[in-house]
C-alpha cells in the first residue's frame, strides 16, 4: 500500500520541497500536490484539493474544477464544464443548445455532479469528495486574471471573485 508523505527535513538529508507526494510498493515517487495548498474542515481532517481537482477535470463533462471547504462542514466544488462536450449532449438529447439555458437545467448540473461524485468515491474520502456544485459560465484564463503566467491557479482570486456564488451554497440546506 502507498505511504503518503508529506515533506522531508534536513536532519534526515533531504530537502524541503513544500511537495506533498506518495510512494508506491516499488518505491516510485509520485508529486500529488503542495503542502500550502491543503486545508482543514471544520471536523480537523485535511483535504488536498489539488488531486481531487486533477481526478475532476478528467470526467468528460469537466473542462475546469476548483474544490474549497477551509474551516467549513464539507467541501464544495466550482465547475467549468467542457462546454463542447455539453453541447454534443445537448444535440444528441435534443435540447437547447444556449449554454445558459442548458446550465439552468437540473438534469445537466445533476449528470455532472453526480459523475463527479461517483469517480471521486473510487479514490477519496467521503469528507473529502464535494458536497454542493457551482458551474461557472467562464473558464480561468489569464485575461480574466485567475490563472498566473505559468497557468497555475490564483485559488484565492478565485475564491474572492465567486465568494457569494460559494456562500449560498454554504447557506443552502
Amino acid at each position: 500500500m502507498p505511504r503518503t508523505l508529506i515533506a522531508w527535513g534536513a536532519d534526515d538529508g533531504g530537502i524541503r520541497t513544500g511537495d506533498r507526494g506518495r510512494l508506491d510498493k516499488d518505491g516510485f515517487l509520485y508529486i500529488t500536490g503542495r503542502i500550502k495548498e491543503q486545508f482543514k474542515l471544520e471536523n480537523g481532517k485535511f483535504v488536498f484539493p489539488a488531486s481531487m481537482e486533477e481526478d475532476i477535470c478528467l470526467h468528460p463533462y469537466v473542462q475546469n474544477a476548483v474544490v474549497y471547504g477551509e474551516n467549513r462542514a464539507f467541501t464544495i466544488c466550482l465547475v467549468v464544464p467542457d462546454f463542447v462536450a455539453v453541447e454534443a449532449y445537448a444535440e444528441k438529447n435534443h435540447l437547447s443548445k444556449d449554454m445558459n439555458v442548458l446550465m439552468e437545467r437540473e438534469e445537466i448540473a445533476f449528470m455532472i455532479s453526480n459523475g463527479i461524485t461517483e469517480q471521486l468515491k473510487k479514490k477519496y474520502g467521503g469528507y473529502e469528495i464535494p458536497k454542493k456544485y457551482v458551474f461557472l459560465k467562464d473558464n480561468f484564463t489569464l485575461e480574466n486574471g485567475l490563472l498566473t503566467q505559468t497557468m497555475k491557479l490564483k485559488r484565492r482570486v478565485v475564491m474572492d471573485k465567486y465568494k457569494e456564488q460559494i456562500e449560498a451554497q454554504y447557506a443552502r440546506k
